[in-house]
């Protein structure tokens, strides 16, 4: 199966990604590396960083409310998922913050996986490095004031930091070694019809892992 086109490496210019909506989402590892396990014929078989993987995204919603999750899908060096914002807390806050598509960690409460304060991607780059090219403008996760709480790139941050955390701690792989490539992929769902068929094709992913652009 041909590559769905929403895989565009831009951000909407001028969209407020705490907005309500569905969002899909592509997350890769850093240099594409197959840290996530393995298909064989056709079925997905985790390692335990890939287990975190999906158990991280599975929790997302325990610890931010406003947030439910669709379709997902753990694939060797890169996962596919859906998130749905059912609020947008910078409204619900008194604050209504411009985007700027923060990779930043320090949001996540009541978890010892999730909540990090100060930890981040070692993969992540300083602002400066040219490495750090992101979709939309980068925030250096110091320098938290100006981030829209509850908006995609929180959501999206503290998911990556949570796996990342996670590797760590179960001695997966050694601490500072990255885990996640810094930007990601993401497209607005504008309709059921347009949600069904990226459902669809996440579901569909493993299956179709030897014609997959990221198998390599």
């Amino acid at each position: 199966m041909a590559d769905l086109p929403q895989r565009a490496t831009i951000r909407w210019q001028g969209y407020d990604y705490a907005n309500v909506g569905a969002y899909y989402l592509t997350l890769c590892t850093q240099d594409r590396s197959h840290r996530f396990g393995r298909i064989v014929d056709g079925v997905m078989h985790p390692s335990p960083i890939g287990e975190w993987a999906q158990r991280c995204w599975d929790a997302i919603p325990e610890h931010m409310p406003h947030v439910d999750v669709g379709e997902f899908v753990v694939m060797p060096n890169h996962v596919h998922g859906i998130v749905i914002i059912r609020q947008r807390l910078v409204d619900v806050d008194g604050v209504r913050a411009r985007h700027d598509a923060p990779d930043t960690t320090t949001n996540a409460p009541n978890t010892t996986a999730w909540n990090v304060p100060g930890i981040h991607d070692a993969a992540d780059p300083p602002p400066h490095d040219p490495r750090a090219r992101h979709d939309a403008p980068l925030r250096d996760p110091r320098k938290p004031p100006g981030i829209p709480h509850g908006a995609l790139g929180q959501i999206v941050a503290s998911y990556k930091s949570a796996v990342t955390r996670m590797a760590y701690r179960d001695g997966l792989l050694p601490n500072g070694t990255p885990v996640w490539q810094r930007n990601y992929w993401d497209r607005v769902i504008r309709d059921d019809g347009e949600y069904e068929r990226i459902a669809k094709y996440i579901r569909d992913n493993p299956a179709n892992w030897k014609g997959d652009r990221f198998n390599r």
